[in-house]
C-alpha cells in the first residue's frame, strides 16, 4: 500500500515537472492594440526567457518603438490580420522600430507592417536593426516616407 502511494506520488511529481517545462518551451504571444501595449510587449519580450510573437492589430501605432535584447530568443513581429497591414508611424521623430540585439544570438521576423515617418538622417529612420547575431526576415514590409540616408540600417549584423 505504501509503495503504491509513493509510486503515485512520483508519477504525479513527474507529470507536474513535465507540464512546467513544456510550458516554458512554447512561444509567448502578445496581441497589441495600442502604442503603449506595443512598447510594453517589446520590453517584456526582451527578457522573458522565451521566444516571442507580437501580433499587432490593423491600426496605426504612433511612436518610436525599441527592443533591446537581454536574451537569445527569437522574435516575430507581425500584423495579426495578414490581409491588412499594421502601421508603425514614427510621427516625424527618430526611428519607427529599433531592434538592438546586444550581440545576442536570435532570429527576427517582421511581417505585414508599414513603417513610416521616421526622421533620422544619420542612421535610417524607418527600421534599424543592430548587433543581431542571427537571421532577419522581412516579409511584406513597407518602409515609406522617412527622412533618412538609407531605407533601413543593418549594422553590426552577423
Amino acid at each position: 500500500m505504501i509503495k503504491m502511494k509513493i509510486s503515485i506520488y512520483y508519477k504525479a511529481l513527474t507529470l507536474c515537472l513535465l507540464l512546467l517545462f513544456a510550458q516554458g518551451a512554447a512561444a509567448i504571444v502578445f496581441e497589441v492594440t495600442t502604442a503603449e501595449e506595443l512598447q510594453a510587449a517589446l520590453t517584456t519580450a526582451a527578457s522573458n526567457g522565451g521566444e516571442d510573437k507580437i501580433l499587432l492589430a490593423s491600426e496605426v501605432f504612433r511612436g518610436n518603438f525599441y527592443y533591446f535584447a537581454e536574451e537569445s530568443s527569437d522574435l516575430d513581429i507581425s500584423s495579426k490580420d495578414t490581409d491588412s497591414f499594421a502601421i508603425i508611424d514614427a510621427d516625424g521623430k527618430n526611428f519607427g522600430l529599433y531592434i538592438r540585439g546586444n550581440e545576442k544570438s536570435f532570429n527576427i521576423s517582421i511581417r505585414h507592417l508599414v513603417i513610416q515617418n521616421g526622421n533620422n538622417p544619420a542612421d535610417g529612420g524607418g527600421l534599424h536593426l543592430r548587433q543581431i547575431k542571427g537571421e532577419a526576415l522581412l516579409d511584406s514590409v513597407i518602409i515609406a516616407d522617412n527622412k533618412l540616408s538609407s531605407v533601413f540600417n543593418l549594422s553590426e549584423f552577423s
